[in-house]
């Protein structure tokens, strides 16, 4: 059944009932409403009768009923309403006047006069006569104050149910308008749902909706979308496998508060690298959903497990670093090699010890600086560092003081490698062009572990102080920008911050 029809059909269906209990409830008010009017019709004329001069003295006479005098005129009353009877009676209920002329001077019929006649009530009943059942009003006659019989005035029951369809019958064409504009506003409404639907029937509305959810949950990026109060109105299962999460209410924060930064700016974010708890690393994209006269229903979210790919990345940086350290501390070798086989050729041998003195002593105090930092990977990248700064004769100061007894359970190892490498190497880049190129390194742990790199690089200009952070931005050509970038990352899912002064000296402080 197409979706039109099914409207139509349950819209039809409620007027009906709504008029079947319309109906029923107006009936009984109308049934009600139309017994009372016709009762006080029915009092009304009794009145009339009752308050008859000649009425009144042929009852107060006691005239014998059969002069017709009394008949005559009720019957004159009678044709000009058109009632079904007027019944005149004296006290002890003898008539005076009926319909049926044999009926007069006989007791009027059916028991519910006897409060008219006893007590001198005016009342409308319902009784049983000669004419069949009935609805009938009593008013007392009285003469000089005294009370000498009584009028009843009645009509048959079913001359009611008559005038109660009557009023009905004149509903109807009303009935009918109104079913007719129904039937039109139900295949108005049917169509106008279907406009919003893109003219789709439930059917196909359930078949797509099965088929986008199974794509969302076979593609291989996770998907969360938000609406514009914050709820979250889809989430897939990869987005749950990447998360390690087995429900909405367990998004982190990070990614709720970039939905919301999106949906109430109005905008974009691409490539966003965000760092999670259990050491989990997402490349996601977010963006704000448009709907309907441009506003804003929502965002959603678009991410990748970055977490292999980035051990990966760090595995291979950390190969190619130790394999430039190799061939830089071996060209250093031989270089020296050279050297002190040249010394030794020229008989210069104590030039020679002198030498070899100088640039062992140096490296001792590297090593000996070194040697209060108790994670091995830090010391060898720190003086893979110095020994490439080394061969571009760059100076290469490690502070003495430096230390670091252990790596908190809340900080990876690599994430300190990486602070220091891309500072260092940096540092390195900015130097090698001058001339009494410097660098200075310096590690220290209290409650927290403080990482200070300087330099006498060129100065770093304020206005771009803030942009040197953005991801891809470099003032060193295509393919670059992404270590500062990486470090901010790294800093802010540690919650610690990072101080940068440049001017003759740059001075990176970093906090975690």
């Amino acid at each position: 059944m197409t979706l039109e029809k099914k409207i139509s059909r349950l819209t039809i269906g409620i007027f009906i009932a709504v008029i079947l209990i319309i109906s029923i409830f107006s009936i009984a008010i109308i049934n009600n409403k139309v017994s009372e009017a016709i009762g006080k019709s029915l009092t009304d004329t009794a009145f009339v009768v009752a308050a008859n001069p000649m009425i009144q003295k042929e009852l107060a006479d006691g005239s014998d009923p059969k002069h017709l005098k009394v008949q005559n005129f009720a019957e004159r009353v009678r044709l000009k309403t058109g009632l079904l009877f007027i019944t005149v009676m004296n006290t002890e209920g003898v008539r005076y006047s009926h319909p049926i002329p044999d009926n007069i001077g006989r007791r009027f019929l059916g028991g519910d006069e006897k409060l008219v006649l006893k007590d001198g009530e005016t009342y409308v009943s319902e009784g049983e006569g000669h004419l069949g059942k009935s609805i009938r009003a009593f008013v007392p006659v009285h003469k000089d104050g005294v009370q000498v019989g009584a009028v009843a005035v009645g009509m048959l029951k079913r001359d009611l149910r008559s005038e109660v369809k009557e009023y009905v019958k004149g509903l109807i064409p009303v009935f009918i308008g109104v079913f007719i504009i129904i039937i039109f506003l139900a295949k108005k409404l049917a169509n106008n749902i279907k406009e919003d639907i893109y003219g789709l029937e439930p059917e196909e509305i359930a078949n797509q909706l099965r088929e986008k959810e199974s794509i969302i949950n076979n593609i291989e990026e996770g998907l969360i979308a938000i609406n514009d109060k914050g709820y979250v109105t889809v989430i897939n299962n990869k987005a749950l496998e990447i998360l390690n999460i087995n429900s909405s209410n367990k998004i982190n924060s990070k990614i709720i508060n970039l939905l919301f930064e999106v949906m109430y700016r109005r905008s974009r974010i691409f490539n966003k690298e965000i760092r999670l708890e259990n050491n989990i690393i997402i490349m996601g994209n977010f963006y704000s959903i448009i709907g309907e006269y441009g506003k804003v229903v929502g965002a959603i979210a678009s991410f990748q497990d970055f977490t292999k790919v980035h051990n990966m990345a760090e595995e291979l940086t950390g190969v190619k670093e130790l394999t430039w350290n190799l061939r830089a501390q071996n060209h250093e070798f031989m270089n020296k090699l050279h050297t002190i086989a040249g010394l030794i050729q020229l008989d210069e041998t104590d030039k020679a010890l002198e030498y070899i003195f100088h640039t062992t002593g140096i490296r001792g105090i590297v090593t000996d600086n070194l040697s209060k930092i108790k994670e091995p990977s830090i010391q060898g990248l720190i003086f893979s560092k110095y020994n490439k700064s080394d061969e571009m004769k760059i100076k290469f100061e490690v502070d003495e003081n430096s230390n670091l007894k252990f790596i908190p359970n809340n900080i990876r190892v690599q994430d300190i490698l990486a602070i220091i490498g891309n500072l260092l190497e940096n540092s390195i880049e900015e130097v090698k062009i001058i001339e009494n190129g410097y660098i200075y390194i310096g590690i220290f742990q209290d409650k927290k572990i403080k990482i200070i790199v300087k330099n006498n690089g060129s100065k770093i200009d304020d206005n771009i102080k803030d942009e040197i952070f953005e991801r891809g931005f470099s003032t060193k050509g295509d393919l670059r920008g992404f270590g500062l970038y990486n470090i901010k990352n790294i800093i802010e899912s540690l919650n610690g911050t990072l101080k940068l002064t440049s001017d003759k000296i740059t001075t990176w402080e970093v906090e975690i």
